[in-house]
């Protein structure tokens, strides 16, 4: 992924917790010339090549979390990288109920 960047260029990275240990590393200084950290939904409307996205599934906001989801995967050109608890089994069971 890195490689393909063009000068000035960064991955996206998509959290909504500060507290994870992904998330910590990415936004430290090392980080800071290759990633630009978007929380949440802030991601709206912006384009990259490419997006990391670490969203925490809850439960309770299936609807949310698939608008945020969404939101957070359609905005890369080329690729994304989900990491963390998607909760894809509730979301197949959420998307085939009636």
């Amino acid at each position: 992924m890195k490689s393909s960047l063009k000068d000035g260029e960064k991955i996206g990275f998509v959290y909504d917790d500060e507290t994870d240990d992904l998330t910590k590393l990415l936004l430290s200084d090392k980080y800071k010339d290759i990633i630009e950290p978007l929380k949440g939904t802030s991601a709206l409307g912006l384009e990259g090549k490419y997006y990391i996205v670490n969203l925490k599934y809850d439960q309770t906001q299936k609807e949310k979390y698939l608008r945020d989801l969404y939101t957070s995967i359609s905005r890369a050109s080329q690729g994304v990288i989900l990491v963390g608890y998607s909760g894809i089994d509730d979301i197949i069971e959420f998307g085939g109920s009636t």
